[in-house]
């Protein structure tokens, strides 16, 4: 795909996600994909992180679980990108399915209230 298109993709998902956020019905009926993932990274730290392994094993099972999870989630955004596309107005169905990672007013909800917390009760908050 050239670098363009994905670009465009890029912005219109900012764009959507800004307008609209991730619906929560949606997450409540599909969860989020960012819980998707910490559900397998849960799942790769049980099977793969055992208290009575030595550091430099479970320093090795980190590093395969980070490189299984980003493995995971390359192919699954790469393959779903490359089918929506091919669809007719597929590139706004990809802008919409990756709107759902940016997550940016969550974000900015979550700081604002760390911050006003910050500003009121000080580190004890």
């Amino acid at each position: 795909m050239p670098v363009a298109s994905t670009v465009f993709i890029t912005f219109l998902a900012m764009l959507i996600e800004l307008a609209a956020g991730h619906p929560q019905a949606l997450v409540r009926a599909i969860g989020h994909p960012v819980t998707w993932i910490g559900t397998l990274i849960a799942l790769l730290d049980r099977s793969l992180n055992r208290a009575t392994d030595t550091p430099e094993h479970r320093r090795r099972a980190g590093i395969v679980a980070a490189v299984i999870v980003c493995l995971i989630v390359g192919v699954v955004a790469f393959v779903v990108q490359r089918e929506l596309v091919r669809l007719p107005f597929g590139i706004f169905l990809a802008a919409l399915a990756a709107s759902a990672l940016i997550a940016q007013r969550s974000l900015h909800r979550h700081v604002a209230d760390v911050a006003l917390a910050l500003e009121k009760d000080g580190l004890v908050a």
